[in-house]
């Protein structure tokens, strides 16, 4: 079946959709895909080229790649970040949620890039939201390019989640390379509905990452950089012999350390995270379980991890994971035990009524 389109409409959506990039990367080449390529991605060189290319699809599934192809070697800024919200299947009044999120996402954008007005694209399933940066390549920044390889990349994931309250598609995870958005003026197969403008993007106010912003992504790496760790640290198959000795027998905890072993480290804890690694994990796990350095540091930061999802770290996560190697280093030199519940009681109240509030204690 041949569907009639407003070719008017489609070059115009054409220049659109370019004037996000101008004066910010290099047009040509990049990549776009189609219905009639199977959504494969190929290279086009010109703006005639992409209508014709478009045109040949019948204006089916038209994306264009929101970044440029570059030589081996050369840097890419994250300079447009893609959004997708789609239509929730799970809540009765779907549309309404759907609308109730993108405000939500756009009052968020505003405060955090300073009034910044993004482009909203009517997918045919959802809202697209395309937001222009002011932004260098973030492998520049030394702090960044310490933590990850590919900063700038992981930059497209974090602003989605973080601007959206991860209320964004969980499927939706873009790269430099699979940055592809729709044309408006064409087609969503998907529900035959088409691709229509809701919100231009203000040209003339186009915002920079500032360092609060900075700041929250950093944290977000050293959070992938921990969880990635962790995952590949083996604790899960090889949990079992860190109860044993050298003897190969497991370990007795004794009767006044129960409450960590049972409840604790069970229990993640949004206050007191410093003070229970410095007087109660590290010692637990070192001078009761003896378990190794790396051992240690490797349980206590998949706790800390849990921690930092029911309350985020203060100062950052860099400071606890540097916190946990310093507290090992001491806690094997200096042998101290964990700190009973009845010690916690006379010294630190405030810290024990916590822990009895949290049901932590026996």
């Amino acid at each position: 079946m041949t569907i009639l389109f407003n070719n008017q409409e489609v070059k115009e959506g054409i220049e659109f959709l370019l004037s996000h990039f101008e004066g910010r990367q290099r047009l040509f080449p990049r990549m776009m895909s189609t219905f009639a390529t199977n959504c494969g991605q190929f290279i086009v060189y010109n703006k005639e080229q992409i209508f014709q290319t478009c045109k040949k699809s019948n204006f089916i599934d038209c994306r264009l790649n929101a970044y440029p192809v570059l030589e081996e070697g050369l840097l890419q800024a994250p300079n447009l970040i893609f959004i997708d919200l789609d239509l929730p299947t799970k809540y009765k009044d779907n549309f309404k949620t759907l609308n109730k999120n993108l405000n939500k996402t756009l009052n968020i954008i505003k405060q955090k890039l300073h009034g910044c007005v993004p482009t909203v694209l009517w997918s045919g399933n959802g809202y697209h939201i395309y937001t222009v940066l002011d932004v260098r390549p973030l492998e520049l920044i030394q702090e960044l390019k310490e933590i990850s390889n590919e900063p700038s990349k992981l930059f497209l994931r974090f602003a989605e989640t973080n601007f959206t309250n991860k209320k964004n598609d969980s499927q939706h995870n873009p790269s430099l390379k699979s940055c592809m958005l729709r044309i408006p003026g064409t087609l969503n197969s998907n529900n035959n509905n088409g691709v229509r403008i809701i919100q231009r993007f203000d040209k003339n106010n186009i915002s920079k990452i500032d360092n609060s912003l900075l700041r929250q992504f950093r944290l977000y790496l050293a959070d992938l950089d921990i969880k990635r760790k962790v995952k590949y640290s083996g604790i899960a198959r090889n949990k079992k012999k860190y109860y044993k000795n050298t003897d190969s027998e497991f370990i007795t905890i004794p009767k006044c350390y129960q409450w960590i072993e049972d409840r604790l480290i069970k229990t993640p804890i949004p206050e007191y995270r410093k003070r229970t690694i410095d007087f109660v994990l590290v010692p637990y796990y070192i001078n009761i379980k003896r378990l190794t350095k790396e051992e240690s540091y490797y349980v206590i930061i998949e706790y800390i991890i849990k921690c930092n999802h029911l309350k985020s770290l203060q100062p950052s996560v860099e400071y606890f994971n540097n916190k946990i190697r310093v507290s090992i280093d001491r806690s094997l030199s200096n042998k101290f035990l964990p700190i009973k519940l009845g010690n916690i009681l006379k010294k630190y109240p405030e810290w024990y009524i916590f822990l009895k509030n949290n049901k932590i204690t026996l």
